[in-house]
């Protein structure tokens, strides 16, 4: 059975803001103030809770200086990356582009990857045709661990062919990188 709101009919005392509040009543509308109020009482039922938007220092801190990326910025904000990008667009903190974190981290890579080279590698491993390498399973765990472009920055920089190299040298070359790089070497198949 339908629910019926009784409206008064026409007359000289007609109110038509009281037909229409009526008619939305009855077909469920509501108002927009109303509808704002019930949205944040249904969003505290859901138990969700809006976050303060953080100092702008906050923010640059973690993005800029420190240079974590929006995802971890905002996990450490204990909130969503879309959120973490509207605040930074409210307070004009520049964004970074995605394929320069890319190259700058390969950059690093390589950096570290000289050093070890100028410090742990050169007693440890010496390039040569006498080498042969015998097994690719510890070239392929080198690749793995240390990435493919990583290695390849290291073979091109020092003009080295892996395959010239035995399997306990390729073992030296991968353990020196894993320690350099914070890898552990027990988790590598070799």
């Amino acid at each position: 059975m339908e629910k019926r709101i009784p409206i008064e009919p026409q007359s000289a005392t007609y109110d038509i803001e009281k037909e229409a509040a009526a008619m939305a009543q009855l077909y469920g509308v509501l108002d927009g103030a109303k509808r704002k109020e019930e949205s944040k009482v249904e969003k505290s039922k859901c138990g969700k809770q809006a976050i303060p938007m953080p100092p702008k220092e906050k923010i640059e801190e973690l993005y800029l200086e420190r240079g974590l990326t929006l995802h971890y910025a905002a996990k450490e904000l204990g909130a969503s990356s879309a959120t973490l990008i509207k605040w930074m667009d409210k307070y004009g903190i520049p964004r970074r582009d995605g394929g320069r974190a890319k190259e700058e981290k390969a950059v690093e890579t390589a950096r570290v990857i000289e050093e070890v080279t100028a410090t742990q590698l050169q007693d440890e491993i010496v390039p040569g045709p006498e080498y042969p390498i015998e097994d690719e399973a510890v070239l392929d765990s080198l690749y793995i661990t240390c990435g493919r472009a990583s290695v390849g920055v290291f073979r091109d920089k020092y003009e080295i062919d892996t395959e010239e190299y035995s399997r306990e040298d390729a073992q030296n070359l991968l353990k020196a990188l894993t320690k350099a790089l914070a890898v552990d070497i027990d988790k590598i198949n070799l």
